[in-house]
């Protein structure tokens, strides 16, 4: 064999070792013993205690072990609760049914379920949305529109927040800076933790609205503004900014203190805008600084991307920034997300190889439509959740 031959041999030997190798890191790896799986399960997913059974037993049975059970849409409660009124979905579709008694309490059946199968629940609650209907509230139903209007957030000119024109299916949000919306947040939290033996509670819309405008010059907000500036938003608009970042961290903090004091053990996790410069420039929030603080236990970035550097990069800087708590980069299932079973297995795989404590998928009606195990699910169980994993132990705790 001349030495030509020889060259190629060799060359064609290693870069069949190179493809078998890169074959073998496309596969998923082994499923780890400890890694939070968790799933959010949106209100509009159930609408009776048989869908909550399937549910539950669905995302046992594909080894996830932490549900995030939604419970509050807008200053309305899918739970028995002495502050908010029940949400009027849970007796059909008619705004009118606002603050009617369903007969049945979804949380308290999620919460008998889960232990069934031995995995957590989380109640989900959406932070600062106070009312989320074209149609406003019944006059007579003792809800935030009606009893605190003061409370919602207003443009720059003064006008209330009603989203109109496309956003006009979006949320009416309520302020973050004003005391006594803060005051009363952490009261709805703790509610939720005081009567019921939840594993966990979870932020969700804690932010200002960026999506649709620049809020919230509310009366109260501007006054407390005024007090420690001595200025207004235009004569100090760095610290107006920085002021809005304070009040969604003050909110954080006493809401964190208050439901661990009512449950020790709970576990607080937020969903988090993803991109953290546009969470701090356009939504006015800071993980990192709940973080430092010790006022967040797990941080779920809604990393929704079908590019796979993009959500690296994300979670990269939210897991460099989360001074020591846990990250769980969010993966959205969908159109314009992780849309094949390979995107969604490979951001499993990139979660796991950055340093990520685990990974959560919205939502459950895209993993299991009609609750019927999807594609994406069916490729879970098959790779990277093929065993089940305990939940990591909270060591700050």
């Amino acid at each position: 064999m001349n030495s030509y031959t020889i060259a190629t041999s060799l060359l064609f030997t290693l870069i069949l070792g190179t493809f078998s190798m890169a074959q073998e890191a496309a596969k998923p790896g082994p499923s780890p013993d400890q890694e939070i799986r968790a799933i959010w399960i949106t209100r509009s997913d159930y609408k009776s205690p048989e869908d909550i059974t399937k549910i539950v037993r669905n995302c046992a049975a594909y080894n996830f072990n932490l549900l995030l059970f939604q419970v509050r849409g807008n200053g309305t409660v899918y739970y028995k609760s002495e502050l908010e009124p029940w949400a009027w979905e849970l007796n059909g579709k008619d705004v009118s049914n606002l603050g009617k008694d369903p007969g049945w309490d979804p949380l308290d059946c999620a919460i008998k379920e889960a232990r069934k199968y031995h995995v957590e629940l989380h109640a989900w609650l959406n932070t600062m949305p106070g009312w989320g209907s074209e149609q406003d509230p019944p006059e007579n139903v003792p809800q935030l529109w009606n009893t605190h209007r003061d409370w919602f957030m207003r443009d720059k000119s003064g006008n209330i927040m009603i989203p109109t024109g496309k956003n006009k299916d979006w949320y009416r949000f309520i302020s973050p800076s004003n005391p006594e919306v803060q005051d009363y947040i952490r009261d709805v939290y703790t509610e939720v933790a005081r009567n019921y033996p939840v594993d966990g509670i979870h932020f969700d819309y804690i932010r200002y609205p960026g999506e649709i405008g620049d809020y919230s010059y509310d009366s109260a907000s501007l006054a407390r503004f005024k007090e420690l500036y001595q200025g207004t938003p235009d004569t100090f608009p760095d610290e107006w900014s920085q002021f809005r970042r304070n009040s969604i961290a003050e909110l954080c903090s006493k809401t964190y203190m208050s439901v661990t004091a009512a449950r020790p053990g709970i576990k607080v996790s937020s969903a988090v805008i993803a991109d953290r410069d546009r969470a701090s420039s356009a939504h006015y929030t800071n993980a990192a600084q709940w973080s430092e603080n010790g006022t967040i236990d797990i941080i779920m970035p809604m990393s929704y991307t079908n590019d796979l550097l993009k959500f690296r990069r994300m979670n990269q800087e939210q897991i460099q920034n989360a001074h020591g708590r846990f990250v769980c980069p969010g993966i959205g299932v969908g159109k314009n997300w992780a849309a094949t079973p390979e995107m969604a297995i490979e951001q499993v795989e990139t979660a796991r190889a950055i340093g990520a404590q685990g990974v959560t998928f919205f939502a459950y009606h895209g993993l299991f439509p009609q609750h019927k195990p999807g594609p994406v699910v069916d490729a879970l169980l098959k790779g990277p959740f093929f065993s089940r994993a305990k939940i990591p132990t909270l060591t700050w705790r």
